[in-house]
């Protein structure tokens, strides 16, 4: 926008003088879908998932206990598509609470792009020393700024200079955070920054880890799942008039298994090239020590 429009009269705006509407969908990096109360809904498009499973005790960032767990077809990640500029999800265990989300769940679905998934550091010196450690176990650390301006009008950050993520400070009720980042300055001082109140995927848009290109991103046959609570499936239908669902009972022959294959009389090589051998996802090996670690 070309000039300043004024806040909702809201305490959580208090001395915030312009505030820009944004559009986007309604499903968060973490792969789970939300509504904002008070902002208003729109209906664009359409979209169909498989609904593949629920958990009635998963919670969401947002305090929603219980809901849907869909597979959808988004491809995570960055880039404007589906009306957001950020996508991210979990394997179906995680959302089923069968997978530790902090150990085991990054093996399969590590979301790189996500802030939730990038560490914290606060001194420069060890940021740059951890920062440039390929065996690094606190999360990605360095970021180079991209300035996408689709979350905050381009200039937000320096392309020539790199950043870590020093904290993230909650700012208000409505899922906005306040990100501050340390950065090195001339003659190698240790300066700092903040973003002004954004989501925590809006930051993604504006920063991304600088070896994006060279880290493992999600495994696209294992991870690909979104949650639903049932809290959004219920404001949805009441806003937007409702959902369709279907169910499709089909029963193939016999010998449309690989297993029964009668290839005398079919050729098989179109099923034998689009099965893929089903995968779990990875955990990690419980630690084992001795009883002299443990001595007296």
């Amino acid at each position: 926008p070309t000039s300043c429009v004024g806040c909702p009269l809201e305490r959580v705006y208090k001395g915030v003088e312009c505030c820009v509407l944004a559009k986007k969908a309604m499903v968060t990096m973490n792969g789970e879908w939300y509504t904002v109360p008070g902002e208003p809904l729109f209906d664009v498009g359409g979209h169909a998932v498989n609904i593949v499973g629920y958990n009635d005790y998963y919670r969401d960032e947002f305090g929603n206990t219980g809901g849907f767990i869909l597979r959808n077809t988004w491809k995570d990640g960055l880039g404007i598509a589906h009306g957001q500029g950020t996508r991210g999800s979990h394997t179906a265990r995680y959302y089923n609470k069968d997978l530790d989300g902090a150990n085991d769940e990054p093996l399969s679905c590590p979301n790189p792009h996500s802030p939730r998934s990038w560490g914290t550091c606060k001194d420069l010196a060890e940021c740059k020393k951890q920062g440039d450690d390929p065996q690094n176990k606190d999360g990605l650390l360095r970021l180079k700024c991209t300035d996408t301006g689709f979350a905050l009008p381009e200039g937000a950050c320096d392309k020539d200079v790199g950043y870590f993520m020093a904290n993230r400070t909650e700012w208000g009720m409505r899922g906005l955070f306040v990100t501050c980042f340390i950065y090195e300055g001339e003659h190698g001082s240790s300066q700092s920054m903040c973003l002004p109140p954004l989501t925590v995927d809006d930051v993604a848009t504006v920063f991304t880890p600088h070896n994006i290109d060279d880290v493992k991103v999600n495994d696209p046959l294992l991870c690909g799942f979104n949650f639903l609570p049932y809290a959004t499936f219920e404001i949805l239908s009441s806003r937007l008039g409702g959902v369709v669902a279907s169910r499709f009972d089909i029963e193939w022959s016999q010998t449309s298994y690989l297993s029964n294959a009668d290839r005398r009389k079919y050729d098989y090589s179109l099923l034998e090239k689009s099965l893929l051998a089903r995968r779990e996802p990875k955990t990690k090996q419980p630690e084992h020590y001795s009883q002299s670690e443990f001595a007296v």
